[in-house]
């Protein structure tokens, strides 16, 4: 039986980020609230997301998961038309064909313990399920993850990223890797298939964290 969590943590679920002010984070809810409106565009596209920054507590993993609840919920603002492809002109101005995406959000080591066990059946059987989604949130890719194992991880990340990469199928990121950081740690080719359409998010803010907390005890 599969292992796969699709729920959204409930630490995350139903965020309303016109909440969160200050430490610089106004620019990349603006940009993340964008990308939402346009998600089946994006989903066309397949525009990856990664977000990034080296401090911990900036938000970058509050705003990832906002973005994959609101994908999973039928509420997109652009219009399809009825070939599947997006109408870009009035794409800001209806909700018709309006849809869910399937998707799921894990971090990042646990994606590595999976993926490590290659020669599971069911692991294997998880990892393509995975690979089939449209969106999907690795979190908190960083050094710290990696297992003595290097190549094998990175060969892991490589080929989840080539397999959507040419699917046309979301990955969002997120890291205290900047991007020259992120292909030195996890290899330029695995960088190379997440960057074949890519939106490029920087945190540059302090910890969020004591703002979050207030907010959810109201």
């Amino acid at each position: 039986m599969s292992d796969l969590d699709f729920s959204i943590p409930e630490i995350y679920r139903g965020q309303d980020i016109s909440q969160l002010k200050g430490n610089n984070i106004d620019q990349p809810k603006q940009i993340l609230e964008s990308y939402v409106r346009q998600f089946p565009i994006n989903r066309h596209r397949g525009t990856n997301l990664f977000l990034y920054g080296t401090a911990n507590g900036q938000g970058k993993t509050a705003l990832a998961w906002y973005v994959l609840e609101k994908a999973k919920t039928p509420n997109m603002h652009a219009i399809l038309k009825r070939d599947g492809t997006p109408d870009f002109i009035n794409a800001e101005q209806t909700r018709v064909n309006a849809r869910s995406y399937s998707g799921l959000g894990i971090r990042f080591d646990k994606f590595l313990d999976l993926a490590a066990l290659k020669y599971d059946k069911e692991a294997r059987s998880d990892l393509q399920a995975m690979a089939d989604l449209d969106i999907v949130l690795l979190d908190d890719v960083s050094e710290w993850a990696l297992s003595a194992n290097r190549h094998e991880d990175q060969r892991a990340l490589t080929s989840f990223l080539k397999e959507r990469a040419e699917n046309k199928r979301i990955t969002v990121i997120t890291s205290n890797l900047d991007p020259k950081g992120f292909q030195l740690i996890m290899g330029n080719t695995a960088w190379s298939a997440l960057n074949q359409s890519l939106l490029e998010v920087q945190f540059t803010g302090g910890d969020i964290r004591p703002h979050l907390q207030t907010l959810r005890q109201q």
